[in-house]
């Protein structure tokens, strides 16, 4: 009789110990997609009208190109916002293309970088 209730409350025990540590990690898995979409929705969209490298930054322990894009607004041209973008995963585009920039925002010496991961066409209808 002992070691049957030994064993029933052992059961129980690493029952509840599997349910707890598969609630935690659900709860950080979750997080970390959430963060993640969050940084896939951040995005900067208009049509390149100037684009000029401006320098390299030390990123992630490298070297990187830095480039001052201009971006006129697609429905109003006369209103542009230059950005210090870095291409860290993808290539840096041509003027006139109108394109959605996906990114995640740096700040290093005092200075906000643009990390682009990602380039999409806009079409215009």
């Amino acid at each position: 009789m002992h070691m049957k209730f030994t064993g029933i409350v052992g059961v129980i025990v690493i029952t509840l110990l599997v349910i707890i540590i598969a609630s935690l990690t659900y709860v950080r898995v979750e997080s970390l997609r959430q963060e993640q979409i969050k940084m896939d929705t951040m995005f900067i969209e208009g049509m390149v009208s100037n684009i000029t490298q401006s320098g390299t930054i030390s990123y992630h322990g490298s070297d990187v190109i830095v480039w001052n894009i201009t971006i006129s607004k697609i429905n109003d041209v006369r209103e542009n916002q230059s950005y210090n973008m870095i291409f860290d995963e993808t290539y840096p585009p041509h003027s006139g293309l109108n394109l959605r920039f996906y990114y995640s925002e740096f700040i290093q010496n005092d200075q906000t970088y643009i990390n682009v991961t990602s380039v999409a066409k806009v079409d215009l209808l």
